[in-house]
């Protein structure tokens, strides 16, 4: 049996969680936290094998429990259950050595499959977050391909600025900045009167 706790905040979604552990003949569910403090005295006392936490809870954060029990030389295994999706978040994540990184929206589904993975020693990503990931991935390549100019204007469409405007502001032809403009399109697989910005929106570019 694979003994673990869970640690969050919200009693209703903590119950959801306890029902769908208690359906499997493979977890034994020995404790629960309702926030960081408690969570990091359940595992000293409890000593799970894996340790289920919400990534913001009062007192600590679940970030903070693993800090905490890290440099305890806790063997606990640690899968983090979060609403963002922000990947300089899973960064954070990654860095700390936490085994699952699995997102509340799909936690009915791939829970399980989760601790079970986990519990052999393999890495979980929720596979909505993987596909952001690699989506990134692919995003940065594709801007990674375009030239310095191109990139400059990009920044300028992100202000909204029209190819008028941007001509006049980088002292080129509006013919110069419209071949940038296609370029840029092909270079990123867009097309469209307004495929730069809305790419730009949709893929929440700051920097370039």
């Amino acid at each position: 049996m694979i003994e673990v706790i869970i640690a969050d905040d919200h009693p209703i979604f903590r119950k959801g969680v306890v029902y769908i552990l208690e359906q499997s003949t493979e977890i034994n569910l020995i404790g629960e936290a309702k926030d960081g403090k408690e969570a990091v005295e359940l595992i000293k006392s409890k000593q799970p094998k894996i340790a289920i936490l919400d990534i913001d809870m009062p007192h600590l954060t679940g970030l903070d429990v693993v800090r905490q029990l890290k440099r305890s030389n806790s063997s606990c295994k640690f899968i983090i259950l979060t609403m963002l999706k922000e990947i300089e978040l899973y960064e954070e994540v990654r860095t700390l050595g936490i085994n699952g990184y699995l997102l509340k929206d799909s936690a009915s589904e791939n829970l399980v499959n989760c601790i079970k993975k986990v519990n052999i020693g393999e890495h979980y990503i929720d596979p909505v977050f993987q596909l952001q990931i690699t989506n990134k991935s692919t995003q940065v390549k594709l801007l990674d391909g375009l030239t310095k100019s191109e990139k400059n204007i990009i920044k300028l469409i992100a202000r909204k600025l029209s190819t008028k405007d941007i001509a006049e502001m980088l002292f080129l032809s509006t013919k110069t900045v419209e071949n940038h403009r296609s370029n840029i399109c092909r270079k990123l697989n867009i097309s469209g009167s307004n495929a730069i910005f809305n790419y730009i929106l949709e893929n929440n570019i700051k920097h370039l």
